[in-house]
């Protein structure tokens, strides 16, 4: 009789268990808001090609009404989702080019986040709490074009995580915690032009930039540099170049015979007579020595902070 009634114990708790799981995991229907909201999204998303959804949270399952295929911009606000949705773009019906889930409070991506996501071509996870980009991730958004992984948690990266992303020419992953850059992992962007790695803490290295890329910003990433400056003079395509924030004392004299135009260098530790030399050689060579925030009432010139 005991092992009997050991079975009808254990299968009225797991009854139990499905039951409150069942009413935790409310089924519900995904479908566009009818709410106002003040409009401010990018320039490709108007309000008739969109799709803005409200009010969904993780103690939810959702189903995907068929009509939020038909927009060309999905857009996620007021909600708390742990990772997008799986069932979003499930079909190959899907007129998907924008995704945008900012401050959702997402922290993981699925293996495959976008599967049949083709036509996806922008994706704005900014402000969310992203602390991993491994493997497969954006195996299936072979086109995207932009994407922004700003202001997440983002530590540990895989070498092969943009591997598919032959067409991406705006990479933003400035405001994370990453400390290590694998040497690959940017060569397979081969059309990025801007790639912006602000408020990071990772060390500079040869070889870890696409030879293509046009505006690179590393500012204040406690770099200190100095011979490494050459390392973007092998970046023929390079044109902007900013440092704002960091420990700089000179550049090496490489960076004048290179493609840039424009190089920031305010708040840094450079003598003033040292970045004097650096902006009379910039103007020669018609590179614009930049500010980000213009200093009064101590040691300057032209705003750009210095010691005397």
């Amino acid at each position: 009789m005991r092992p009997i009634l050991n079975f009808l114990i254990l299968s009225i708790i797991n009854t139990a268990l499905k039951l409150d799981v069942s009413n935790a995991l409310e089924v519900m229907n995904m479908q566009c808001s009818d709410e106002d909201i003040d409009w401010q999204f990018n320039e490709i998303c108007e309000p008739y090609n969109s799709c803005i959804i409200t009010n969904i949270n993780s103690t939810n399952v959702y189903t995907v009404d068929r009509t939020l295929h038909e927009f060309k911009c999905l857009i996620i606000i007021d909600s708390f989702v742990h990772e997008i949705p799986s069932n979003i773009f499930m079909t190959l019906k899907s007129n998907i080019t924008n995704l945008h889930a900012n401050n959702v409070s997402i922290s993981q991506l699925r293996r495959i986040s976008f599967p049949f996501a083709q036509k996806l071509e922008h994706v704005d996870l900014s402000w969310n709490a992203i602390y991993e980009l491994h493997e497969m991730f954006f195996y299936d958004a072979v086109n995207l074009v932009t994407l922004n992984l700003s202001h997440n948690l983002i530590g540990e990266i895989s070498p092969n995580v943009f591997e598919k992303l032959d067409s991406l020419q705006i990479l933003d992953l400035s405001y994370n915690q990453i400390s290590t850059i694998p040497f690959d992992l940017f060569q397979p962007l081969r059309n990025l032009a801007y790639l912006n790695l602000r408020n990071n803490r990772f060390q500079l290295k040869f070889g870890i930039f696409p030879r293509n890329i046009r505006m690179l910003d590393l500012s204040f990433n406690n770099l200190e540099i100095q011979q490494k400056f050459k390392i973007f003079s092998l970046l023929e395509k390079l044109e902007t170049l900013l440092l704002h924030g960091n420990r700089i004392e000179n550049i090496h004299q490489s960076i004048y015979d290179s493609n840039l135009r424009f190089l920031g260098l305010s708040e840094n530790l450079f003598p003033c007579n040292i970045l004097a030399d650096v902006i009379l050689t910039g103007k020669t060579h018609d590179m614009r020595i930049i500010a980000e925030h213009i200093v009064k009432n101590t040691s300057n010139i032209y705003g750009i902070k210095c010691i005397e």
